[in-house]
């Protein structure tokens, strides 16, 4: 016998046995195809429910976003008018020193009130600063000055007044921080 008519007789062989296998297996493996089934089903069913969540969590995710948007859209053209607030605070204190400007000061000061109602309107508020402790989130040094009068690390001037937005920092009040006199 040759090497290919051997290989062939030992294909045949092994097929028979298998068949022969199969068949004697009996019931057995009518049940095999059914849990297969039911496997699948159970797969698909977590899958299924997996992306349930994660579409539900895309939703609320893109809600937030959406909020958040319509919140802070409008953060880089309410920094931009800060400097015209404080031109107007500016205003104000130069016509307190000035004597005969009193008509001016106080339609600058309606100007300057009118204003900041607006920028509330919109979520802007000021940060209070004066006498308070210093916290560098929404504070920035911009000097120290050795006193008794308060404690130390307390605000005791403010150069530039800083502003929130909807409870975010929009510029960091710049102000001048009490010491320890020596």
């Amino acid at each position: 016998m040759s090497s290919r008519e051997e290989t062939q007789a030992e294909t045949e062989e092994s097929t028979a046995a298998d068949l022969d296998g199969e068949l004697k297996a009996g019931p057995a493996s009518e049940a095999d195809p059914f849990e297969k089934l039911k496997k699948d089903h159970e797969e698909l069913k977590s899958k299924i429910l997996y992306q349930a969540a994660e579409f539900e969590n895309f939703k609320k995710r893109s809600h937030k976003e959406r909020e958040d948007l319509l919140k802070f859209g409008n953060e880089r053209l309410l920094e931009e008018f800060l400097p015209v607030v404080d031109n107007l605070e500016r205003a104000i204190e130069a016509a307190k020193k000035t004597e005969g400007a009193h008509s001016v000061l106080e339609g600058v000061e309606m100007v300057l009130k009118q204003f900041m109602l607006t920028l509330e309107k919109f979520g802007v508020k000021p940060i209070e600063a004066q006498n308070k402790p210093f916290d560098p989130e929404f504070h920035e040094a911009v000097s120290q000055k050795p006193t008794e009068e308060c404690e130390p690390n307390t605000v005791v001037e403010v150069f530039q007044a800083g502003y929130l937005l909807h409870g975010r920092l929009l510029r960091p009040a710049r102000v001048v921080v009490s010491t320890r006199k020596q």
